[in-house]
This record gives C-alpha cells, sequence and structure tokens, in this order.
C-alpha cells in the first residue's frame, strides 16, 4: 500500500471494476520523460512505503531521471 505523499492515487472504473492506479502527470516533468522512465516513476510512486521507499527519495529519483533523460538526448544529438 502506497503512502500516496505525492497525491497521485486515483481510482479508475472500467466496467463496473475499480482500480487504484498512480497517475504521474501529478508529477512536474513527468510528461517530458521516455515512456520507459514513465514505468519506473510509476512503480516508485506504487511502492512507496516511507521506509523503503520515500517520498524524498521519489524525488531525488525524478531529479536523476530528468538529468539522465538530458544526458541520452545531448548524447543522441552528437550521433546526429
Amino acid at each position: 500500500m502506497s503512502k500516496n505523499s505525492l497525491g497521485t492515487k486515483k481510482n479508475l472504473t472500467v466496467s463496473g471494476q475499480s482500480y487504484e492506479i498512480f497517475d504521474i502527470s501529478q508529477v512536474a516533468g513527468a510528461a517530458d520523460l521516455p515512456f520507459s522512465l514513465k514505468v519506473l516513476l510509476e512503480n516508485l510512486l506504487r511502492t512507496e512505503d516511507g521506509a523503503n521507499i520515500t517520498a524524498e527519495q521519489i524525488k531525488a529519483s525524478l531529479h536523476g531521471i530528468h538529468r539522465l533523460n538530458q544526458i541520452l538526448k545531448f548524447n543522441l544529438l552528437l550521433l546526429v
């Protein structure tokens, strides 16, 4: 069960069935990430328990993910 410190937990109802999702669009900068890094971010949000994964770690990871994304874009530009 996630602590939901960043307020991303939502309920999605499909055909009468309710599902718990973590909406990464609520996280600043998530829209600019490649799909694979969005999956990583959603996993961190879903498994936040306050002990093994904290909100601070998620925020730090997001900063690292953005930095990695910038490096990858720069390296791709060098290849062109």
